[in-house]
């Protein structure tokens, strides 16, 4: 049972975090203000991010800061979860990395194509890529043009994507966005099957005492799985996890 332990623990984690998100009614709050500064010191009292505020003065706090702040808080949380989930779960993180990881390259696409007199603004993000994967920043920021863009990839699964469009005549910011971004639905929907596993393996379930089961039903329901996987692990119909599942709920509150 040292699988259902491991996924208990991280639910656990993931379950402690959310807590300190914001909600519908901190969004409407936020909506409602009229200044940066209105913001700042609203989210500088929210638990969520009062690590991450606590040491700045929100009037002197610029957009542009607060936003590198709050994308620092999400790598933050990222890193949490990395280093308290065993390799399994790191497998699922090391798949949710390309979501940042696309939004850097976009982030740059933009940059070459546009040719923005700003230099790039990525030192917040060094750290974070540097350990976690393989994009190089201190190459990417050299890049002058799309060219060099593509060829700072090089080593990396972005690199093939973005090179075959060299055949293309005159590619625009759209063709590289959609490269892009059919070769990262494309890779996600083949890894999603061999990496995020549905069927719980343990055979020492069946084992269990009826109403160790039965406790044993309610807790996976709870922590995410379907009464169709759970089905399948004790071999019983998805209407006996049910009615387990309430035979649980009903011993619990002693009724």
């Amino acid at each position: 049972m040292g699988n259902l332990l491991a996924y208990s623990g991280i639910v656990t984690k993931v379950r402690a975090m959310q807590a300190k998100l914001l909600t519908d009614e901190d969004f409407q709050n936020i909506a409602a203000f009229h200044t940066v500064t209105e913001v700042a010191a609203y989210l500088k009292e929210h638990p969520g991010y009062l690590n991450v505020l606590a040491d700045m003065d929100e009037n002197r706090l610029h957009r542009g800061e607060i936003e590198k702040l709050l994308v620092q808080s999400l790598y933050s949380d990222y890193t949490r979860l990395y280093r308290f989930s065993g390799m399994d779960q790191k497998k699922f993180l090391e798949l949710y990395l390309k979501r940042y990881e696309m939004n850097l390259i976009n982030y740059c696409l933009r940059i070459v194509f546009n040719h923005y007199q700003k230099p790039f603004d990525l030192d917040h993000k060094k750290i974070f890529f540097d350990k976690y994967s393989d994009l190089s920043i201190d190459k990417l920021i050299t890049s002058g043009n799309i060219g060099e863009l593509v060829e700072n990839l090089k080593g990396t699964e972005y690199y093939a994507p973005l090179k075959r469009l060299e055949n293309v005549e005159n590619p625009t910011l759209f063709d590289y966005d959609l490269a892009l971004n059919l070769y990262y639905f494309t890779t996600m929907w083949k890894k999603r099957k061999k990496i995020l596993k549905h069927k719980i393996r343990d055979s020492s379930l069946k084992k269990l005492k009826k109403k160790e089961q039965e406790k044993m039903m309610k807790k996976l329901f709870l922590e995410g799985y379907s009464k169709n996987a759970i089905a399948e692990a004790f071999e019983c119909l998805p209407e006996t996890v049910t009615a387990r599942i309430k035979r649980a709920e009903e011993d619990t509150n002693g009724t």
